[in-house]
């Protein structure tokens, strides 16, 4: 275990061998002003039992950089006609997974920001996500693996 002061925390980091016989790291956080432990892993695991990392060693990118991704999401995305009408705009954050042979999936809309987002943003940036084509996957040790990624959509009026 090793333990790391950070401002008004404690960081432990606990690397525990699994019955799979792998090494898994988990940190702990205790503020100093009695707020309660937090336990977390760099994963989750989906019900299906398929691991998903938070943050990988290494990240997904979309194949050809994020140019290219500007790109896509510029020849893809169509501004809502009845939002262009009522002059909205807004930004939409979609969580998906990208999977260990780069595949998209599960994506979902988020609001990081507590403002409202019209629904039709989020329904047109939903749709150009899942028309994504496969990225080149994360990894970790060596090895790929299924990462959760997150990327802001913007509309903007013009």
């Amino acid at each position: 275990m090793r333990i790391f002061l950070n401002h008004a925390c404690l960081v432990f980091k606990i690397q525990i061998n699994t019955h799979d016989g792998k090494r898994r790291n988990y940190f702990m956080y205790s503020s100093f002003l009695g707020f309660p432990v937090l336990l977390c892993t760099p994963y989750y695991e989906k019900p299906d039992g398929i691991l998903v990392y938070y943050k990988a060693e290494v990240d997904p990118a979309y194949i050809g950089g994020e140019k290219a991704l500007n790109r896509f999401l510029k020849d893809n995305l169509k501004f809502p006609a009845d939002a262009e009408d009522e002059g909205l705009e807004g930004t939409v954050y979609v969580d998906f997974v990208v999977s260990k042979t780069g595949e998209v999936s599960d994506a979902t809309a988020t609001n990081y920001t507590y403002e409202k987002t019209d629904n039709q943003f989020i329904v047109e940036a939903l749709r150009v996500v899942n028309l994504m084509p496969d990225w080149v996957p994360g990894s970790q040790n060596g090895e790929e693996v299924n990462v959760k990624f997150s990327l802001p959509i913007t509309f903007i009026s013009r």
